[in-house]
């Protein structure tokens, strides 16, 4: 399945929605929607959830409520083949949740060692730099999947989520255009580098963690 195809497929999933169980019911909701009811995750700790939605919130503004969490916990509890994250695309080898929990970690650790503190307590200000420090693999002692390949993966998350509220609310669209290529304006990852990024073979192409 190439990008489009996957855009398309997340794009098209909002019209369906996603299955989520709420009160032991099976219901059909939009991750922005499973966020406002507080639908229960399956996957995903406490832990990683405040630090996905943090880095989400970083990455794209709106992406808490857009239902990040939400979206990536529901999609790691599905079959591989049915997967809608980027994760899959870039050919790492399922369990998928294998990869966030070890990027997810990676984050905090890292965070723990140069601020001796939580990613979702830091500054804002502290919180883009460190973002983008890892978007340019520049974090000293950083163990765990490539900085850059993380960032590459949760700024797609964000994208997605917020590209599926705007799906369900139109009037918001125009907005999230803004925002996402503001984000690309900044430095976002471009064509030339992804490519340059998945050709040296180094993670993505089968790797589990």
């Amino acid at each position: 399945m190439s990008e489009i195809q996957r855009r398309a497929l997340v794009q098209g999933a909002m019209l369906a929605a996603l299955s989520f169980t709420i009160d032991g019911a099976e219901v059909w909701l939009s991750p922005s929607q499973a966020q406002a009811q507080g639908a229960p995750m399956n996957v995903l700790t406490p832990e990683e959830i405040e630090t996905l939605e943090a880095v989400g919130e970083t990455l794209l503004p709106g992406a808490r409520k857009a239902g990040i969490a939400n979206f990536v916990d529901n999609q790691l509890g599905v079959a591989p083949g049915d997967c809608l994250l980027m994760a899959r695309i870039a050919s790492v080898r399922p369990p998928f949740a294998n990869l966030y929990r070890a990027a997810l970690g990676s984050i905090e650790r890292s965070c723990q060692t140069l601020h001796g503190k939580r990613f979702a307590q830091l500054a804002s200000s502290e919180q883009y730099d460190f973002v983008d420090r890892m978007r340019q693999n520049k974090i000293e002692g950083w163990q765990g999947p490539p900085g850059p390949f993380v960032y590459f993966l949760l700024r797609h998350d964000a994208v997605d989520v917020d590209h599926l509220r705007s799906r369900s609310n139109r009037g918001t669209h125009a907005e999230s255009q803004r925002r996402e290529q503001s984000f690309q304006r900044s430095g976002d990852w471009n064509r030339r580098s992804r490519k340059s990024f998945f050709g040296r073979g180094s993670f993505g192409q089968g790797n589990s963690y």
